[in-house]
């Protein structure tokens, strides 16, 4: 009988997909129908940032309307994204003067 690391792995090489969301399918962590959701939000976002014009910002509001999640729903990836380059930029100081 094949572990549950391997069906993941097999299903990655099927699908094509990224093995984290295989491996987390398999393991009942995630179901395909909100992965698939996400990933179609995080499209539309990526798509929204490479057609605007230089200089131009969007509202939360037209955020939401584009990507079909609620407009503090778009602060909260707003926020979390503010954190994790924070969180990345202070480990390159430190690492820069762990160096030194």
């Amino acid at each position: 009988m094949k572990s549950k690391q391997q069906r993941a792995r097999e299903l990655c090489e099927q699908t094509g997909l990224p093995f984290h969301s295989c491996k987390n399918w398999i393991y009942g962590n995630a179901d395909p129908e909100s992965t698939f959701r996400n990933w179609s939000t995080d499209l539309s976002l990526q798509i929204m940032m490479l057609t605007r014009k230089p200089n131009q910002t969007f509202t939360l509001q037209e955020i939401a309307d584009q990507t079909e999640l609620t407009k503090e729903g778009v602060r909260h990836i707003e926020s979390r994204a503010i954190l994790k380059i924070k969180r990345k930029v202070l480990k390159i100081i430190d690492e820069y003067h762990a160096s030194k």
